[in-house]
Order: structure tokens, then sequence, then C-alpha cells
């Protein structure tokens, strides 16, 4: 799982990414390591398109059936 994840939008392709990322931070469970759905609340964004950075809480990270 992740420790944390930082999205930006575009309302139109061709304008500029907006200033205000939208931020999200998952809570640490060390004590069960196995595959969890994990949702990030972009708070009623809407976007042309979205571009997301995703920081490690470990030493590798695996996405699997992204959904949005």
């Amino acid at each position: 799982i992740f420790a944390s994840v930082s999205c930006v939008f575009k309302l139109h392709l061709i304008s500029e990414w907006e200033a205000e990322p939208v931020e999200f931070h998952t809570v640490l469970d060390d004590r069960n390591p196995s595959a969890r759905y994990v949702t990030v609340p972009l708070k009623h964004r809407s976007a042309a398109a979205l571009r997301c950075r995703f920081y490690f809480a470990d030493t590798w990270m695996m996405f699997s059936e992204i959904s949005f």
C-alpha cells in the first residue's frame, strides 16, 4: 500500500494543471500486509485530465484494477 497520493487536475486538455492538488494519506496497517481496496477521495473535482503521484510506504508498490 502507498503512504500518500497527490492528484492534480486539468479542466481542459490544453490548459495548465491546477495549482491546488488533492492529497490523501493512508493509514499504516503493519499487522496485515495483504492486498486491499483503497479509495482516494477526489472531493468531487471534475477534469479532462488527472495526474496522481503516489509515494512509497515500503520498498515496493503494486497496483491492480484501477477504476474511476
